[in-house]
């Protein structure tokens, strides 16, 4: 197995064990194995849960309301291409942009900034009501 596939591989194992070291202040985080799949429980109610899992391009985070991001992974692999948005998330929070559709029905974005990018599902040219959505922060 070369060396991009078996860090491929590893990415979840890897990044659960970085979330429970780096995140404990601030929630908990549960990784199975067999669905390879992390839950991150924030200990303050008003931060959102994160479900991450891998996928064909990248980490797919699940935020609840049918919101979903994909922190794309890239050849070379660099895990710190990872950290940095999911770091953003927890400690900052990300917004929640709705609009409407050409039907007239509500439609979620996202807008994450983190050190060195933005990921974000705006549409540019349409009108957004923008909902801040705080991260997690530090509960004693």
């Amino acid at each position: 197995m070369n060396r991009l596939v078996q860090e491929h591989d590893e990415v979840l194992d890897r990044l659960y064990r970085w979330l429970r070291d780096e995140f404990s202040a601030r929630g908990r985080f549960l990784f199975d194995e067999g669905s390879a799949a992390i839950v991150g429980l924030p200990k303050h109610p008003a931060a959102p849960l994160l479900s991450l899992t891998r996928d064909a391009d990248g980490i797919l985070v699940r935020l609840g309301l049918g919101l979903m991001l994909t922190i794309p992974i890239d050849d070379p692999f660099e895990f710190s291409d990872i950290v940095g948005p999911v770091r953003a998330l927890i400690e900052n929070g990300l917004v929640v942009s709705v609009s409407h559709n050409a039907s007239g029905a509500p439609m979620l974005r996202y807008t994450l900034n983190y050190d060195g990018g933005m990921l974000s599902t705006k549409v540019p040219g349409r009108e957004y009501i923008d909902i801040p959505v705080p991260g997690w922060i530090v509960v004693d």
